[in-house]
């Protein structure tokens, strides 16, 4: 799943999520759309927010990744 289906499908808005990370709206839409991957630390704590278990993090950061892997 992307991360923005797993957004949605727990019912959070971009703007809870920006809120509950401590930045802006558009930062998300940056992560959602892919053309800019979430910090770690970021990355952590957006799962921390969606419940993520480890192997959805892991699936998560392939869906993230896929792109920029040569």
């Amino acid at each position: 799943m992307t991360l923005k289906e797993l957004r949605k499908e727990r019912g959070i808005t971009q703007k809870e999520m920006a809120e509950a990370l401590g930045m802006n709206e558009v930062s998300i839409v940056r992560y959602e759309k892919g053309t800019v991957l979430p910090p770690v630390d970021v990355f952590e704590r957006m799962c921390k927010i969606l419940k993520l278990n480890n192997n959805q993090k892991l699936d998560l950061l392939k869906e993230l990744t896929k792109e920029r892997i040569i």
